[in-house]
């Protein structure tokens, strides 16, 4: 059977149109799946961020009636008390341990500043349902031997840098927490924290004592990983002396507005 030249030549055209779109194809398909599994991997880092010196949370995402409820964020809650717990005896000791002044009113800005964190953290949990700790951590009781063990000027720095450096991580993982919730709860419980934690940094640095530069500052206690938000850290493996009985009473004038 004869066949016309122009439509052999229109038959090859599609031939050749029909292998470069199978050739595009397989390449386009292995960059496409690549891309959708590096997509897939940071939306599963974004809902549990990692914050230098806290523990990277695990655990499925629970529905609230203030919106999704994440494992960060119920980390967050639990490392909001944790601070509390042991940020306010810590202040009360400077108040009386400190030899300046400016360490002295360092430590009162702590205890008022966690007095009132520590009503919104529990008012917060109850709200989320998350369960708090009633003791600090491991590493936290650590800190507060060790800043009972120091005496005089030295004393003064060592609490200026160990809770300036405390302070700036929660101060992080407040702001990280704030952009990434959706939960309205947590999100109120993260601008309140930063906003009490950063008059508390601007205390700590009006003392002279915290070194920037990083060579004298003393490493803020690592929290004890959990296995899950809501637990306890275990009582330290080796007796230390108990932090201060802390007894948790706020006057009109402290009261949350």
């Amino acid at each position: 059977m004869h066949i016309h030249p122009s439509l052999r030549s229109t038959a090859a055209s599609g031939l050749v149109a029909g292998a470069l779109v199978c050739t595009v194809a397989s390449l386009v398909y292995p960059v496409y799946k690549f891309t959708k599994t590096q997509d897939t991997a940071a939306g599963t880092s974004a809902q549990a961020p990692v914050v230098p010196g806290f523990p990277t949370p695990s655990g499925p995402t629970e529905t609230t009636t203030s919106g999704p409820l994440t494992a960060a964020d119920r980390e967050f809650v639990v490392q909001v008390r944790l601070s509390d717990l042991w940020e306010l005896p810590a202040g009360q000791q400077a108040q009386a341990q400190g030899t300046t002044a400016a360490v002295r009113s360092a430590g009162g800005d702590l205890v008022t500043g966690h007095t009132r964190l520590d009503g919104d953290v529990q008012s917060a949990a109850v709200a989320v349902g998350v369960d708090l700790p009633t003791q600090p951590d491991a590493g936290q009781r650590t800190s507060l031997t060790r800043l009972s063990d120091a005496q005089g000027t030295a004393y003064d720095r060592l609490f200026a840098n160990t809770l300036h450096g405390s302070d700036d991580a929660l101060f992080q993982f407040a702001a990280q927490i704030r952009a990434d919730t959706q939960n309205t709860v947590v999100r109120r419980l993260a601008t309140q924290t930063n906003g009490i934690v950063l008059q508390q940094i601007a205390a700590l640095e009006r003392t002279g004592l915290v070194d920037f530069t990083g060579g004298g500052t003393t490493a803020p206690p690592a929290p004890t990983p959990t296995a899950s938000a809501s637990s306890v850290s275990p009582a330290p493996s080796s007796p230390v002396p108990a932090p201060p009985t802390i007894t948790y009473t706020i006057s009109a004038s402290e009261a949350p507005r």
